[in-house]
């Protein structure tokens, strides 16, 4: 039993370090205190800009808190796709809060 424990252990790494490998690296992610000056609005307003996809398990993995595999079995999707789903979703809003934050400080 151990020696199986182990081997899922070691498949679980493997697939996180493969994760990290196949996605560009994050963008710098805005210091609290600007995205505290973020309304509620204008973050669920970026959301919704989201490609269908992305926003789909963005929307269920954050606001619902269903699992990977949750999702995966609601949209007939790979438990592998909805992780990538929320990982560029993720990098997408990174990025849109960014380019927002940075807009409002040259106003």
């Amino acid at each position: 039993m151990q020696a199986i424990d182990y081997l899922r252990k070691q498949q679980r790494i493997n697939r996180m370090i493969s994760y990290e490998d196949e996605f560009p690296d994050m963008p710098d992610i805005p210091d609290t205190e600007s995205c505290n000056q973020l309304s509620e609005e204008q973050l669920m307003e970026f959301v919704t800009e989201l490609p269908p996809g992305c926003r789909t398990v963005f929307n269920l993995y954050v606001f619902e808190g269903k699992s990977h595999k949750e999702i995966a079995d609601m949209l007939h999707i790979k438990e592998h796709s909805s992780t990538s789903q929320l990982h560029r979703a993720k990098y997408l809003l990174t990025k849109r809060i960014k380019e927002y934050m940075d807009y409002e400080e040259r106003k």
